[in-house]
């Protein structure tokens, strides 16, 4: 192999190791994009999340009030049943004044009721459009995590046919170094070339043995 077919395997190699490391930099970012997509879903999860325990919250409390409520209501009902039973008028009049009470806690406690079941149609709107906005973000997702592995194995395609490509320069490259016309090269003139990334260090001329120098007698 002449000098000029040594330099040109020199640079297929070269070239094919810049193209592998453009390769290589493009899969890093691939891991980074994925978290980033996992860090939007984590706050679209969370809001949702967030709005649904409202909702649970409102229908537990409901749920409290309207049991309370109907002791309460049914309490009412006992005691005005009583009232015809009564022989005193203190009695009576005592009586009358705890059933108002229970009468005026109950409306209190209708209110309150009435209140929680407006305030839980609007969570509910909320909530339907929380579901929506995560339910977008996760399609979303999805389809870019798809596009991505796609990427990811493309770019596993393209590193495994350029390290098929760089074997060929590669061995002819290597077959040049075994001939003499390398080592007298690199004898008479270091290279500082470089080849996948790596220096590529002069071979020098094999030294003399300690025998073959010392002198005859």
């Amino acid at each position: 192999m002449s000098l000029r077919e040594k330099l040109k395997a020199l640079e297929e190699l070269q070239q094919i190791d810049l193209d592998a490391t453009g390769v290589r930099g493009e899969a890093e970012g691939i891991p980074v994009r994925r978290a980033e997509i996992d860090a939007v879903l984590a706050v679209a999860k969370k809001a949702y999340e967030a709005e649904k325990s409202r909702i649970e919250d409102n229908e537990r409390e409901r749920r409290q009030i309207e049991s309370l409520l109907g002791m309460e209501r049914d309490k009412v009902k006992k005691w005005e049943a009583r009232l015809g039973d009564i022989k005193t008028p203190r009695e009576y009049a005592a009586l009358s004044r705890e059933i108002d009470i229970a009468r005026k806690t109950n409306d209190s406690q209708s209110e309150q009721l009435r209140q929680l079941a407006t305030t839980a149609i609007e969570l509910r709107k909320v909530l339907d459009t929380s579901a929506d906005a995560l339910s977008e973000k996760e399609m979303a997702a999805k389809e870019e995590v798809d596009s991505l592995s796609r990427r990811e194995a493309d770019f596993a395609t393209r590193l495994r046919e350029l390290e098929v490509r760089r074997g060929e320069p590669a061995s002819r490259y290597a077959r040049w170094w075994a001939t003499p016309a390398a080592a007298a090269t690199a004898t008479s003139r270091p290279s500082s070339a470089s080849c996948c990334g790596e220096p590529i260090r002069s071979r020098a001329a094999p030294t003399a043995t300690a025998s073959s120098t010392r002198p005859r007698r």
